[in-house]
């Protein structure tokens, strides 16, 4: 799981670093263009780490390794034994120790092929619950804005047709043919839309009030945000945000996407023939009277937002602004350029390399010192109440000390296949499998597995 988290963080900064440089080059474009470019970025993001895992690996050497440390908590292993290694020069016997009434204490003799392990703990254990977290107070909030703004759709009443009978009308225009839903507002409230199959657009509670002048050009920026599927293309920029919230990458383009959103549903209704005097006047007066209802910012589009009115009343005074939109035809080539990127991008990984420390396939184990001559056992005596541990010699075992450089079991056996002395899929596997099972358990010292 940390690999995959490095592996998606080095990815999506080079999709997004890509991205930025991009719409860049595109700054006397249209803000339609600009804007799409960075949707494909965060629709990349959050296509890489399932792309990654069910396209097939391409190995690179100049890619970074992403290898990282795993702390196995290992008390015991049953079942198959692991590989035998050279035997020691050691001799299968130990020193007897003296007891308190001065009789010898026999010692099991250690084979050979037994070794102990010792496992290091690794901070990368707090990794994956920092993330996860920070990944669940993101969709908290996300879900709260989605129940805010779908309760608001049950308990608001429609707008009096009489006063908005040119709704059908601009949509016809625009080229909107999903149903549009008109809804009231019993206060003030800043003009939004919502919904993907059904949009909604809710207005003010005094917009029956407003010149015929404002409401139309009211309803032609909410329905622009309507036929460009402006709801849809933010709640994948939030999911990007929860799922990426420690890059800072991934919440900069959300921003751009924002504000060159505005920006393209701005020149949607100057194409229309709004005077762009008149209608940077209504977005002032919209922006300082209104506020868009509580708890619905991430789960709603509105109209202006003061945080982006300064340049975007000067977007709408340039007259030298490319204010042309971008169609289905126009959007293939980037369409095809994001596939081109993305797919390369999510197959590529690092080379296989051996990780930190030795494994168990290619571990040198430790030559024991051979054991000195037994010393005779010396006669009882009521003083002796211990056992003289400078008696008993170290016993004559290999020790090899560990720690696996992938997290994935398949990178590990793939290692293993790689080396010399093959190392069985059993024994990894019960490794792996107990580790994950007993994730609290504290390694004490060296243990020895047959």
């Amino acid at each position: 799981m940390i690999a995959m988290i490095i592996d998606a963080f080095v990815k999506t900064t080079v999709l997004l670093v890509l991205a930025a440089g991009a719409t860049w080059a595109l700054r006397r474009s249209a803000a339609a263009l600009r804007h799409l470019v960075w949707a494909l970025a965060c629709g990349g993001v959050l296509a890489l780490p399932l792309a990654s895992a069910l396209l097939p690996t391409w190995r690179l050497n100049l890619w970074p390794r992403l290898d990282v440390p795993v702390s196995l908590h290992v008390n015991q292993i049953a079942g198959n034994p692991l590989p035998r290694l050279p035997p020691s020069r050691a001799p299968e016997q130990r020193a007897p120790a003296v007891s308190q009434s001065g009789a010898e204490i026999a010692h099991a003799p250690v084979a050979p092929d037994q070794i102990r392990v010792r496992v290091r703990p690794d901070w990368t254990m707090l990794v994956v619950p920092l993330w996860l977290s920070g990944f669940i107070g993101m969709m908290m909030l996300l879900g709260i804005g989605l129940l805010r703004v779908v309760w608001l759709g049950r308990t608001t009443g429609p707008a009096a047709r009489e006063d908005w009978l040119f709704l059908e009308q601009l949509s016809r225009e625009l080229g909107v043919r999903r149903p549009v839903r008109l809804l009231q507002a019993s206060g003030p409230a800043m003009p939004m839309t919502w919904g993907i199959r059904r949009p909604v657009i809710l207005l003010p509670a005094d917009a029956g009030e407003w010149p015929a002048e404002r409401r139309r050009d009211v309803l032609l920026h909410e329905l622009a945000h309507v036929k460009r599927h402006d709801f849809l293309v933010q709640l994948i920029a939030r999911v990007a945000c929860a799922i990426y919230w420690f890059h800072p990458l991934v919440w900069l383009a959300a921003a751009r996407l924002r504000v060159e959103r505005e920006r393209a549903c701005d020149d949607q209704v100057l194409r229309a023939g709004v005077t762009p005097s008149t209608y940077a006047g209504h977005l002032l007066e919209i922006a300082r009277a209104l506020r868009p209802a509580a708890a619905t910012s991430l789960a709603s589009v509105a109209m202006a937002r003061p945080a982006q009115l300064a340049t975007r009343l000067l977007d709408v005074l340039d007259a030298r602004r490319c204010r042309d939109t971008v169609s289905a035809r126009a959007a293939a080539p980037a369409w095809i350029a994001a596939l081109l990127l993305v797919v390369p991008l999510a197959a590529a990984a690092p080379r296989l390399a051996e990780p930190q420390g030795a494994t168990l396939a290619t571990a040198k184990p430790v030559p024991a010192r051979a054991a000195p001559p037994p010393s005779p056992a010396r006669p009882a005596s009521p003083r002796v109440n211990t056992i003289a541990s400078n008696q008993v010699p170290p016993p004559a075992t290999p020790v090899v000390e560990f720690v696996l450089g992938t997290v994935e079991e398949r990178r590990a056996l793939d290692l293993a296949r790689r080396s010399d002395r093959p190392l069985p899929k059993q024994v990894l596997g019960r490794c792996l499998l107990h580790a994950k099972e007993n994730p609290k358990e504290t390694p004490r010292g060296g243990q020895v597995f047959a």
